[in-house]
């Protein structure tokens, strides 16, 4: 019978195998022992000896047995035991996938080890992944992964070892990965535009950020209207130039992003594009256009002004090129108590909630001094005459400017109206002016024409 191998071994083909067997003979002495590999003599033994060795076998399976013959020629063959030899195995292959090696994390974090992991004459049995001298967990199935959770910050080297069907191992290359301490995120803050600001649609605007990382570096700064980008800065300042900004309402945000990762958005500031501007309207109300005014009496400027897109914030009167005050608010009236005699050419000039001016059209006015003539008339009706009742001195000679003055009564404050004549029958307006103390100013550009004129004085509200 068979002492060894047993049936069904496998081995590699590589490997001596040692054949023996127990045998003897009850009334003899054995003279031949032959080994059989299926009808193969493997080997033959005259000497008494059972056991042989065994090698350069090919691989493949083989059928085994042992024939015994003893000196009287009779044969005995042991029951046949197979065995198997494999070509020498060849180790599995191992390379490691993830994370990379180098990579930086910050805690907490849960990392999935991978490898690839194949076997050329057989299959993976195993994979069992190892932090430092440690075992963290054996993956058995394609693709070989393993969720591990460092628990502390710190540097750790990594490592796979894969095993084969046939029990052959590889370690793969080792691997270094650090976990930093939890992220502290970056702080950013728009300082410009400021909340509320508004700007023209043809204005270029300066978007501007501060942006701060307490644990590490700010790598850039992305500036968006809405969820629109309108750019990213890498470096500090972080600042860019808006061009093509639309009318409307926009909210502006910035997010920084810092390197490791972490971002923030900053709080949003809300920017108006406006529409363009439409320019206010301004009118001269009073002293109108021609009107001649006596000295040293105060002159009451006015003007009326509106926006149709926004509200006025002055009206400047104007002398020329030289201002004469500026009102803020309605009524838009100025009392000018400075005024020298002569000419002057008055206008007002609306500025509105953006700047823009409109100028009034101009209007002349004469400021005429007291005359040194004066011809003091005191009249009962709007005719200048003489009577018993209704005394009056007259003046002949000519009259600086030819300015006169007629008195008349009245209320202060009221126009009146100066007629000529030459025959007190046919009446012609010369001149308009303000009552003021009692006296009207008159001016006859024509008097010299005449021998004789004849003037007379009434409210403008009289019938002639």
């Amino acid at each position: 019978m068979w002492a060894s191998p047993t049936n069904d071994l496998v081995l590699e083909s590589s490997q001596p195998v040692p054949l023996a067997v127990n045998a003897s003979d009850p009334d003899g002495n054995l003279v031949l022992v032959r080994f059989l590999d299926g009808t193969n003599c493997i080997g033959a033994l005259t000497n008494g000896d059972l056991a042989i060795t065994w090698d350069d076998i090919s691989p493949g399976t083989h059928v085994l047995s042992v024939v015994a013959t003893d000196n009287r020629g009779a044969s005995v063959a042991t029951q046949p035991i197979t065995i198997t030899l494999q070509a020498p195995n060849l180790p599995p292959a191992v390379e490691w996938l993830a994370p990379e090696g180098g990579t930086i994390l910050q805690s907490p974090h849960v990392v999935v080890l991978q490898v690839n992991a194949s076997d050329p004459d057989g299959r993976v049995a195993q994979v069992e992944y190892f932090v430092g001298p440690d075992s963290v967990g054996i993956a058995t199935n394609d693709p070989f992964q393993l969720t591990w959770g460092p628990q502390t910050e710190g540097t750790y080297e990594l490592r796979a070892v894969a095993t084969d069907d046939r029990g052959s191992q590889v370690a793969s290359d080792t691997m270094t990965l650090t976990v930093l301490p939890p992220n502290q995120l970056p702080v950013v803050q728009i300082l410009n535009p400021t909340n509320g600001f508004t700007v023209a649609p043809t204005q270029a605007v300066t978007v501007e950020a501060m942006a701060t990382d307490s644990d590490g570096t700010i790598v850039q700064v992305e500036f968006r209207d809405g969820t629109n980008s309108l750019g990213v800065v890498s470096n500090s300042p972080y600042s860019l130039l808006w061009t093509n900004a639309i009318v409307g309402s926009h909210s502006l945000s910035a997010v920084a992003t810092d390197d490791r990762g972490g971002s923030t958005t900053s709080d949003t500031t809300l920017l108006s594009v406006l529409p363009p501007n439409q320019p206010p309207i301004v009118q001269w109300l009073s002293p109108t256009n021609g009107s001649i005014l006596q000295m040293p009496q105060p002159v009451t400027l006015q003007a009326d002004a509106s926006d149709p897109d926004g509200a006025i914030v002055q009206v400047e009167f104007l002398d020329g090129t030289n201002s004469l005050g500026v009102v803020s608010n309605p009524p838009y009236s100025l009392l000018w108590t400075n005024a020298t005699v002569g000419t002057h050419s008055l206008s007002a000039v609306a500025t509105d909630d953006r700047a823009a001016a409109s100028t009034s059209d101009s209007i002349d006015i004469t400021l005429a001094s007291a005359p040194t003539n004066e011809v003091a008339l005191f009249i009962r009706s709007a005719e200048l005459v003489e009577d018993q009742t209704s005394p009056s001195d007259t003046s002949t000679g000519e009259t600086p400017n030819r300015q006169f003055v007629l008195h008349l009564e009245g209320p202060d404050g009221n126009a009146t109206v100066i007629e000529a004549s030459t025959d007190l029958k046919d009446w012609i307006s010369i001149s308009t002016n303000t009552l003021m103390n009692g006296a009207t100013v008159g001016v006859d550009s024509q008097a010299k024409s005449f021998n004789l004129r004849f003037y007379r004085a009434r409210l403008a509200t009289q019938t002639p």
